[in-house]
């Protein structure tokens, strides 16, 4: 962690120069500079120590006095900071309009504040020069300690293909899954399969992924289906040569030693594998760089097929290398570790069932969370351990306690010591809560942010860092994600985490706790125990759930003046009103169930404050007036409170990313100019059951990603919600279905990003009726947010396909789902047999949808939405260049682009050559109609288009004013009226028209107009019970039919370039 600080000082240092400039105040400015220098020999040496193996213990205590002098100096230059912050903000406040007292004003900081400061910062030199000059006393090189990433310093094993059979529990699904991709075509000696595929196997270290490959490897079905096989264990070192040279081993029997130079080494493996079946085992792949790969495999290419094994800990290195998707190695599951356990412990001897060892040896494993090699060298040290004392020292002992369970961190300490070091601290702080906590992605992204640990560059924000540091993290196998935006750490790397910040991370689960030391940066308390009365902390950065005592408890805010993230719960508000003016560092304030009507005004003294939470402090009914003062506020988060009205200057908080209003049901009305967050990007409203209506002007909030309207009192969405659905997930959760929109709910949830919307019916005898009329990301339906009410049953009506129902009842006894989709109207009881069935159906058949040709008068509502719904999927099916994004902007951007040139929409040339692009693309390819629409003037095209929306409902005319120009037919024409018409203006498809008129394909107005009429009442048949079809749904519904349909695939496959000269050349346009 120490090299994170010296980085966070250097950023700093020159912040505090540019300030220093703009003040004039060039007497401090050598001290800074010669600060800035020290750390940056400093952190030369601490970069390369962090890399190594310190045993010395006095460099250990010269690392430790560098971190705490770091943590000086970066609370001193954040005080500076703080102070100009709050200068500015006080002359804003109190003469806004004089420039010259304003000046006058920062001078003022800059002679008084500035010279106090500057003290400090000598100081910090002379400590610094002292500390630098113990650094040459101690000879700290580059040579000094071992190399922690290397395999040797790790005493890693190296991995063979051999092993012992007896060792092997479980995984007997997992083997059979990667032999299937491996022998893929193969049985069969397919001409048309791939010369060379990668199946990756990922899992997090000691999960067994070198133990299922060399199961795999030492099959007797796989080895006689290859004629060359080969095993390499790769390491976290990646040498090409060594690589090459090891598999011409394998191959040849002739060590690599006797080849000279590596391209003979490189001849002589493809003379030995010409024409031949290969299989290849790469254990162990920590790294790719893409040129080596391709070097790798280069000598390969000459086999008839070969198939690469990979085993990795990290998801980056087997997506960039697979060429199927990665098989993710799980957990062993806990009956499979009770047998490896007793395997390893009793030599496989059964033990009595009434044993005692019985009981305490499935605590152990349980504990083990899956882990296998955890669950080896746990049973390794109980094996000379017969007595129960041993067993549940063990037990109740934590991991890293145990030497002789060492092997398990030497392994999963090469992982940590390979991550990159922006995520070292990251990772480590996750460990700060208790082990198996359910931790929240949000929260932790705002208390990295507090911390400094994320540091965006460019136009980059923070935010998006975090997620990416969430994912990189993921895919080193270092957290398991969770539901709902949350993740966990797993008990054994929980346990690494622990043992690598040791001093620095404390949790207080006991009444009391002890021997705390004053160095200790990051404390969690649980809720009603706290440390000893002796602790002061003196460089503690994170606190969470302290009680609000002012005095008498042995923490108190007066202590913590340098903490970053606090997390308070307690009833005591005075000790926080009289505190806030110390705590300028302070970044993320969490207030839980303290009893206060109103938030204290000292609060808006936190300038550098990013998040503010405020939960189940049920009483709260006002946040203070001069909110607007939280110039840094990103994340406003207000739950299960009794607040009335927000702020009126909330509108002036500009940095505000994210407001989250839960529970709120005194809530009425949201401030006027919210809507000039410009920044905002989350908007979460949920369960505010008074809330009736949103701002009139809302579709301002143009950065605007996820609007959460779930169980809410909204009742109507205004008109420029339009605005902002083009890149908006809208949840609409427990919404009536009587909302109401100035578009049709069925367009506005196909304009949004993304959706959730499940209907709520009323209860009636303890029955409560869902409906889920729109298809959902991944296929899931969550309708927990409906449980928690064991005396209710549900009966949830679906409309398409689902993948999975999460809830959290524990009892789902008579709930029912009715259903109609492509497996016809049924009734399931949730749970039974058959509801298992049907999931497994869907889960072989989601990619495919229905296949049946559509008859166009089939009354098949099911049939037809289902239809619908395969639209996209089909639409990419057909893997044209452009194609899908052609569509995105006919069927979202361009109805938003027309509704915002209301009353007198029109459409620009740019706009239609796009839709012709794609009128041509899901159609026949008939490029002289491009060239002509290319040609058309700007002003001549808006002026017949604005003349023939004016036209409408009349078809006829509508159609007339457009076919005028130079390309477009009645057939392009009815495309471009469908943009702002889809109710009663069906774009004239081949594929529709087949369908609904028959085999006469004429693309003329007189056959338009029965045609659109067609169109118009199937939709109204198909309209009702919740469902709403417009004409352009049914003609979309047609055209997926007709590309889905293996009757009809044939005559309707579209070809992506130029059609022969016969169809170039015909003479109408369309």
């Amino acid at each position: 962690m120490t090299s994170r600080f010296v980085f966070l000082l250097l950023s700093t240092i020159k912040r505090a120069l540019n300030l220093i400039h703009r003040l004039g105040r060039d007497c401090s400015k050598e001290d800074v500079e010669k600060l800035n220098r020290t750390l940056r020999r400093v952190q030369a040496t601490v970069e390369e120590l962090e890399h190594r193996e310190i045993h010395d213990e006095t460099v250990k205590l010269w690392l430790q006095e560098l971190k705490c002098l770091a943590s000086d100096a970066e609370d001193v230059l954040d005080e500076y900071h703080y102070e100009l912050l709050r200068c500015q903000l006080e002359v804003k406040v109190a003469i806004p309009a004089n420039t010259a007292m304003a000046n006058g004003a920062s001078s003022c900081f800059s002679e008084s504040i500035s010279a106090e400061m500057i003290e400090k910062i000598r100081k910090l030199n002379c400590q610094f020069d002292e500390i630098s000059r113990d650094r040459e006393a101690l000879h700290l090189t580059s040579e000094e300690g071992k190399r922690r990433g290397a395999a040797s310093s790790i005493n890693l094993s190296l991995s063979s293909h051999m092993m012992n059979k007896d060792d092997i529990f479980g995984r007997s699904d997992d083997k059979k899954k990667i032999i299937d991709l491996l022998l893929s075509g193969i049985l069969w000696d397919e001409e048309s399969i791939d010369q060379l595929q990668v199946i990756p196997i990922v899992g997090m270290g000691g999960i067994g992924k070198t133990t299922l490959a060399q199961m795999v490897y030492a099959d007797p079905f796989v080895q006689s289906m290859f004629d060359v096989m080969a095993w390499v264990y790769v390491s976290p070192e990646f040498d090409i040569i060594r690589l090459t040279k090891e598999i011409s081993e394998f191959v040849t029997g002739k060590p690599g030693s006797s080849f000279d130079g590596f391209s003979k080494i490189q001849e002589v493996l493809q003379k030995e594998i010409v024409g031949k079946k290969m299989i290849l085992v790469l254990d162990d792949v920590w790294n790719m760089q893409r040129y080596d790969w391709d070097m790798l495999f280069l000598p390969l290419r000459v086999a008839k097929f070969v198939r690469v094994l990979v085993t990795s800990r990290n998801d980056v290195v087997a997506q960039d290398l697979h060429t199927v998707t990665p098989h993710r190695l799980h957990a062993l599951p806990e009956h499979e570790c009770w047998k490896l356990f007793q395997h390893c412990a009793f030599d496989g001897k059964k033990i009595a069932k009434t044993a005692w060892s019985e009981e305490i040896g499935k605590q152990i494993i349980s504990k083990c969370r899956g882990l296998p090699l955890a669950v080896k060298c746990i049973g390794g040290v109980l094996r000379s351990s017969k007595d129960k004392d041993s067993w549940k020292e063990i037990l109740y002992s934590e991991l890293w306690e145990s030497d002789e369970l060492d092997s398990v961190f030497r392994a999963l300490k090469v992982s940590f010591y390979h991550l990159p070091h922006k995520l070292r601290d990251c990772f480590l702080f996750c460990s700060l809560f208790p082990k198996g906590s359910r931790l929240r992605k949000v929260e932790i992204i705002y208390m990295w942010m507090a911390h400094g640990f994320l540091q965006p560059k460019g136009r980059k924000k923070a935010e998006d860092l975090g997620e990416e540091y969430l994912d990189e993290l993921q895919m080193r196998s270092f957290i398991l994600r969770g539901a709902k935006g949350s993740f966990i750490l797993h008990d054994v790397i929980y346990d690494l985490a622990r043992s690598l910040s040791v001093g620095e991370i404390h949790t207080v689960m006991d009444e009391k706790s002890s021997h705390l030391s004053d160095k200790i940066r990051h404390l969690y308390i649980k809720k009603g125990n706290e440390p000893c009365e002796s602790f002061r902390p003196r460089w503690l950065r994170t606190l969470f759930n302290a009680s609000l005592m002012p005095h008498g408890s042995s923490i108190y805010l007066a202590d913590i003046w340098s903490v970053r993230v606090l997390g308070l719960i307690g009833s005591n508000v005075h000790a926080l009103a009289s505190s806030c003016c110390r705590l300028k560092h302070l970044r993320y304030l969490g207030i839980k169930e303290v009893d206060l009507e109103k938030l204290p005004d000292s609060i808006c003294l936190l300038y550098n404050l990013q998040t503010l939470k405020l939960s189940y402090c049920h009483h709260l009914k006002e946040l203070p007036s001069n909110i607007s003062n939280l110039v840094n506020l990103r994340y406003l988060h207000i739950a299960h409170v009794a607040i009335e009205e927000l702020p009126s200057m909330l509108w002036q908080v500009r940095n505000l990313q994210m407001l989250h209003l839960e529970e709120c049901g005194h809530l009425k009305l949201l401030p006027p100019g919210i809507s000039n967050l410009t920044n905002l990007q989350i908007l979460r409203l949920k369960s505010c059951k008074n809330l009736l209506e949103l701002p009139s002007d809302i579709g301002n909030l143009v950065n605007l990603k996820i609007l959460d309207l779930s169980f809410s009192g909204i009742r109507t969405l205004p008109a420029s919600i339009g605005l902002v659905l083009k890149s908006t997930k809208l949840e609409l959760v427990g919404a009536p279905k009587s909302l109401r929109t100035s578009l049709s709910l069925d367009q506005v949830m196909r304009m949004a990003t993304g959706f959730n919307t499940v209907f709520c019916e009323e209860k009636q005898n303890n029955v409560m009726v869902l409906v889920c009329p729109y298809k959902t990301s991944h296929n899931v339906i969550d309708i927990s947010h409906f449980c928690g009410y064991e005396e209710l049953r549900y009966n949830i009506a679906l409309s398409f396909d689902i993948q999975e129902l999460l809830h959290n009842n524990s009892s789902t006894e008579g709930w029912k789902i009715t259903y109609c989709q492509s497996l016809g109207d049924q009734e399931f009881l949730f749970g039974s047999e058959s509801w298992h069935s049907y999931l497994a159906s869907v889960g072989r058949n989601s990619h495919r949808g229905p296949t049946k040709a559509m008859d166009f008068s089939s009354c098949d509502r099911a049939r037809w939405k289902a239809e619908l719904e395969a639209y996209d999927s089909r639409l990419e099916s057909l893997a044209k260049a452009d194609l899908v994004s052609l569509d995105s902007f006919y069927r979202k951007d361009l109805p938003l682009l027309l509704c915002q040139r209301d009353p007198d929409p029109f459409l620009n040339k740019p706009e239609l050559v796009r839709l012709m692009k794609w009128k041509l693309s899901r159609g026949k390819w008939r490029p002289r109609l491009l060239d002509f629409v290319s040609s058309l003037g700007e002003k001549e095209v808006e002026l017949a288009s604005k003349k023939a929306f004016a036209s409408l409902p009349d078809l006829s005319k509508a159609i007339s004013n457009l076919t005028v120009l130079k390309g477009v037919g009645p057939a392009t024409a009815s495309a471009i009226l469908a943009v702002y018409a889809p109710d009663i203006a069906p774009f004239m498809s081949d594929e529709a028209l087949m369908a609904a008129m028959g085999s006469a394909k004429e693309y003329t107005l007189k056959q338009y107009i029965p045609f659109a009429a067609k169109l118009q009442k199937k939709a109204e048949e198909l309209s009702g019970e919740g469902e709403c079809f417009t004409a352009s749904d049914v003609e979309r519904a047609l055209w997926s039919a007709a590309v889905g349909s293996t009757s009809l695939s044939s005559s309707t496959k579209v070809e992506a370039g130029p059609q022969s000269n016969k169809s170039a050349k015909r003479k109408r346009k369309r």
